[in-house]
């Protein structure tokens, strides 16, 4: 037994720095510490929130891990763990050790966005979490009685590099520090995600004032980490051109592996292969475009069983060549060629590698060729497949990677694409939504567990199992985090993590993660729209307008136009602009237009239209049926025995349904609004509240659309005071709707009469 037992460290950090908290805590617990961190304390079924106060109300010391990332967020569930510890310390003897602060950055006390207990003792700096032999003997003093850390800074000398103000002693009130605190995260926030456009050369240091060419300004010109990079798509110089394929492999691969080092920042794949036709590029507009340093090219030679490989590195900024070199031999040598690209890199850009990043980059997937030639053939058609959304494309990725796990059924990396192919089908409600469709999910899953359980990327693909197949965002989040760590700059990852803590709720989190994603994939249109959506639940429209805007070097095109049409009717009224801004003139259009105006007539030839898609409540977890949408027309223009009719047949047709546990809170609320349109009342509202239960304990953005659906059912059916309480509700938190979009909308402007109505809507602000 340790000589501490019972004498626990609480470990307390971003979801950022779940790697840097882990050599940590690895570094404590090989010393006989107890560690209490999250990530391999809270199992399944864990009460997360009570256990995190239990064990903070009981650990012995308490060590925050302040970073820039923890800088950066001004929101996360770690601050809450601060203020915890700070005020347990509250109630301590003067003298007892409990808060050990830890950077592991270049994060310093000055400034530094902590608790005031943090600022009154020593901090220790353990860069990226390796921890020194010399901190965890001060922390085994610690728990042993010896030493002092919360000596106060009045009674301690000032650390070198530190000011011996203490925190607030600036001659600046309290408030007036967390002010300046919120401007100054503002002004960075801004900075980070506008894009970077080229300009003019100017002195460093200095930059020009709007309409004022030549005057300097006082305005630093915002730095680019010289740590960073962007890899163009490698030339296909093989004599079949139809090697496209194994260009783009060979080019990810080589990405995959610059994202395991932390000490480095590259662009992921799929917003270099814009540059593809490399003839007339710029290289210093694509470094400012990408607001990277330096940028590889490169070219790949593949003939009979040869390879050759030839890589450039060129510092963007000065057009200095770093470094270059050619590699001509077996193809069976991709892998190590790969490796020691990506290891040449780091060294020209003086990037720190970590032993464990050294591992994964060296490791070497299979050593089945064809095998890999498959996924290389896989993983261009699944990137096909994300905007075509065609089954059999997916069906294409599925019997491609099969294929290679018989030839090499230890090919851990083959699963990658095979789950994600099973779990797009799975998830889609118009694709392949099927219990068998689930099982093959889940056998692909436990098989690449087998193979190779701790591998980040199978973390990866458990993680898809529990996000695509069983909807469990929670448990989707876990693994995602757990692979992060071993993935430091990987787009995808972070990408993951935000759509899952998004479906949790976690709208800030969410923001933070899809941002970082879009800083290493610029191009990611999963995560520029994904990020620009949260903005628009939180009713922050003018934010929409000005991340678009912002985004729209990247997206040119139509991509945010509904969330930016929509924010700007939030912001102006303006209806006919509305309509106007409206893209296409389809059914869809049509159909707005008749609603609004009340020209139900026109609303009702519209289901006739060949063009007609659902256009009611934009349901995209099922497809409900078309006699719906005709119950609910039919309930507005008055006619209630036709709705009552429709509604009936609607109701059949649901009843005989077959769905995924995603898709059965849907279906659910669908029914209660057929049991409303019919006049069954108890029914309604037993379905409505049973299928709002379901789908909030499991899915907080599908919950958005159903408490809508919900507050609906109760203006179909009279009661007013239960409508206006869900309403209420609606708008107290995150919603899908805007309040002048509810004042225009047919069915909830049925309370417009109602005082209460209109004073809730004037209560929605901005989250």
């Amino acid at each position: 037994m340790s000589a501490f037992a019972g004498k626990a460290v609480f470990l307390s950090y971003a979801s950022q720095d779940a790697g840097a908290a882990r050599r940590i805590c690895e570094a404590l617990q090989a010393a006989g510490v107890e560690v209490w961190f999250d990530q391999s304390e809270l199992v399944g079924g864990d009460a997360w929130d009570a256990k995190i106060r239990g064990q903070i109300g009981s650990c012995a010391l308490f060590m925050p891990i302040v970073s820039a990332n923890t800088q950066a967020r001004g929101e996360g569930y770690f601050r809450l763990e601060w203020k915890l510890a700070e005020d347990r310390s509250h109630l301590m003897a003067k003298g007892i050790p409990f808060i050990v602060p830890v950077t592991i950055d270049d994060t310093t006390e000055r400034g530094a966005l902590v608790t005031d207990a943090f600022t009154a003792v020593q901090w220790t700096k353990l860069p990226a979490g390796e921890t020194s032999a010399a901190f965890v003997t001060r922390v085994q003093k610690l728990l042993g009685g010896q030493g002092n850390a919360t000596t106060s800074a009045a009674q301690s000398a000032p650390l070198p590099g530190r000011s011996a103000t203490p925190a607030g002693g600036s001659g600046l009130p309290l408030w007036a520090g967390g002010a300046l605190a919120a401007v100054v995260l503002a002004l960075v926030a801004f900075v980070l995600m506008r894009p970077t456009a080229p300009a003019p050369a100017t002195p460093a240091g200095t930059t020009t004032k709007a309409n004022s060419p030549g005057v300097p300004s006082t305005a630093p010109t915002p730095a680019v980490n010289p740590k960073s990079i962007a890899v163009l798509p490698f030339k296909n110089l093989s004599p079949d051109k139809d090697n496209d394929y194994f260009a783009e492999g060979v080019h990810q691969d080589l990405l995959t592996s610059l994202a395991r080092i932390r000490d480095l920042k590259a662009i992921s794949q799929p917003s270099m292969l814009v540059y593809r036709d490399q003839a007339q590029l710029n290289l210093r507009k694509i470094a400012a475009e990408l607001g990277v340093a330096t940028i590889l090219q490169g070219s790949v030679r593949r003939a009979a069983n040869k390879v050759k490989v030839s890589a450039q590195l060129t510092d963007a900024r000065t057009d200095e060549h770093l470094w270059a070199d050619d590699y001509e031999r077996e193809l069976t040598d991709v892998f190590a060629i790969q490796a020691d690209i990506a290891q040449k890199i780091a060294a020209a850009l003086k990037s720190r590698l970590l032993p464990s990043e050294r591992a994964q980059i060296t490791r070497r997937p299979t050593e089945n060729l064809e095998a890999y030639d498959l996924v290389l053939r896989a993983r261009q058609l699944l990137a096909i497949s994300k905007y075509e959304g065609r089954q059999e494309r997916y069906e294409q990725v599925i019997n491609l990677t099969e294929h290679a796990l018989k030839l090499d059924p230890n090919f851990a990396d083959a699963y990658v694409p095979l789950t994600t192919a099973h779990g797009h089908l799975y998830r889609s409600a118009f694709l392949d939504a099927t219990p068998e469709r689930l099982e093959k999910l889940k056998a692909a899953t436990d098989a690449a567990t087998r193979v190779a359980p701790n591998l980040p990327e199978t973390k990866m693909v458990r993680g898809n199992y529990f996000f695509f197949g069983l909807s469990d965002s929670a448990r989707a989040l876990v693994e995602f985090r757990s692979a992060q760590p071993d993935l430091p700059n990987d787009a995808e990852v972070y990408r993951r993590i935000g759509y899952a803590e998004r479906r949790l709720g976690r709208w800030q989190e969410a923001l933070a993660n899809l941002e970082k994603s879009l800083e290493l994939d610029p191009r990611d249109e999963a995560a520029a729209s994904g990020g620009v959506a949260v903005l628009g639940f939180l009713r922050r429209f003018s934010d929409v307008l000005d991340r678009a805007k912002r985004l729209q070097l990247f997206f040119p095109g139509t991509l945010f136009s509904r969330d930016v049409n929509w924010a700007q009717f939030e912001i102006d009224g303006d209806e006919e602009a509305f309509f106007r801004r409206l893209p296409g003139e389809g059914s869809y259009v049509t159909y707005r237009r008749a609603l609004s105006a009340g020209d139900f007539a026109t609303a009702e030839r519209v289901f006739d239209d060949v063009r007609y898609s659902r256009i009611w409540s934009g349901q995209t977890v099922i497809s409900p049926p078309k006699e719906l949408d005709r119950a609910t027309l039919a309930y507005l223009r008055g006619d209630l025995p036709a709705a009552r009719t429709l509604a009936e047949e609607a109701l059949a047709g649901l009843r005989i349904r077959k769905s995924t546990p995603r898709q059965e809170p849907a279906v659910l609320m669908a029914m209660a609004q057929a049991h409303a349109f019919s006049g069954r009342a108890a029914e309604a509202v037993r379905d409505a509240r049973a299928a709002l239960a379901q789908v909030e304990a499991r899915d907080q953005l599908d919950a958005l659309g159903l408490r809508d659906a919900f507050g609906q059912i109760f203006v179909t059916l009279g009661m007013k005071d239960e409508a206006l309480h869900v309403l209420r509700k609606i708008f107290s938190g995150a919603s899908d709707r805007g309040p002048r979009e509810t004042r225009r909308h047919p069915v909830w402007s049925r309370l417009k009469d109602d005082p209460r109505f209109e004073e809730i809507l004037r209560a929605a602000k901005p989250l």
